[in-house]
């Protein structure tokens, strides 16, 4: 009789164990499936500024991002959401450099709806694009890097698998090229060389010469 009640104790913690272990994989699992599925997002950098009080496009304050594509500026609306309103403090009077990711919809030409997952501040590079496999021979595959002065020192930022990214690579693959890139730098406290960061652009363009900008 004795036996039967410690060996029923002992499978009901194994049954416990195994219930808490099956529990902990799939939290885990729908935590990694929900950051996978949000780097899949587009990112969305450029001047983050009020749509009512800066641009007079909404009857109240919205979130939005402009971005300049050519000689046209992209204008995206972000959604209002607890990510958007939390930080439309910091662009309701002023404008800042602005990172968001999220999904998008497009309204018209010039104009696109984003629903935010993530808004932040962004930050400027302004350096010289090029190739990590074809000019520098760092990779075994092509990659984008970005050299740019930091405090009297050269960094190579490396630029994120983004969309941005593809779309941009051709145009430095065989050559250096000065560029313009608003975006996120990534900070990685494991990484000991602090001559090379990660870079994650959500706008990027080849830098115009100033008779060229007249």
């Amino acid at each position: 009789m004795q036996n039967t009640f410690i060996g029923t104790r002992i499978l009901t913690c194994c049954v416990m164990s195994l219930a808490l272990v099956l529990t902990a994989q799939a939290k885990h699992h729908k935590e990694d499936h929900a950051d996978k599925k949000e780097k899949q997002l587009p990112l969305i950098a450029g001047k983050g500024m009020c749509a009512s009080c800066a641009l007079d496009m909404t009857d109240s304050c919205q979130n939005a991002i402009q971005v300049k594509q050519g000689k046209k500026t992209i204008t995206y609306l972000l959604t209002h959401n607890d990510v958007s309103e939390d930080y439309h403090g910091n662009i309701c009077k002023s404008t800042k450099l602005t990172a968001a990711v999220g999904k998008l919809k497009k309204k018209d030409a010039t104009t696109y709806e984003l629903t935010p997952k993530k808004v932040t501040k962004a930050q400027k590079l302004e350096g010289k694009a090029m190739c990590a496999r074809c000019e520098l021979g760092e990779a075994d595959d092509c990659q984008t890097v970005i050299q740019a002065k930091k405090e009297g020192n050269l960094i190579t930022y490396v630029l994120a698998d983004n969309k941005q990214n593809k779309e941009f690579h051709d145009t430095i693959c065989t050559s250096v090229k000065p560029v313009k890139a608003i975006g996120l730098i990534m900070q990685d406290d494991k990484k000991k060389d602090s001559s090379k960061a990660k870079f994650a652009a959500g706008h990027i363009q080849v830098a115009k010469k100033e008779n060229e900008e007249k």
